[in-house]
């Protein structure tokens, strides 16, 4: 009975990080800004000139930034696009 180990490729694990930010981010978006402002669950009552529109494009913008940074295999920017919407999705 033979055994291989194959060794485990980090240059795979490293490329799918970025893409895992990205889909955690998009993730993040949908759960907590788009489906209660689409259902009418939240208001956003943090500032009288922002309502919750401006919110879930804030999101739209920080998760198609983190796409893009995870395209171009910028992990570090994707991560911190993905802090961000965390951020955002705290605050809202």
């Amino acid at each position: 009975m033979t055994h291989t180990t194959q060794a485990i490729d980090w240059r795979t694990i490293h490329a799918l990080i970025p893409w895992l930010s990205t889909l955690f981010a998009w993730l993040m978006w949908a759960g907590f800004l788009l489906v209660p402002t689409v259902f009418g669950l939240h208001y956003a009552g943090m500032f009288p000139a922002a309502n919750n529109a401006v919110y879930v494009m804030m999101g739209l913008t920080l998760c198609l930034a983190a796409t893009a940074a995870a395209s171009m295999q910028h992990g570090v920017r994707a991560i911190f696009f993905t802090g961000s919407v965390l951020l955002l999705s705290y605050w809202f």
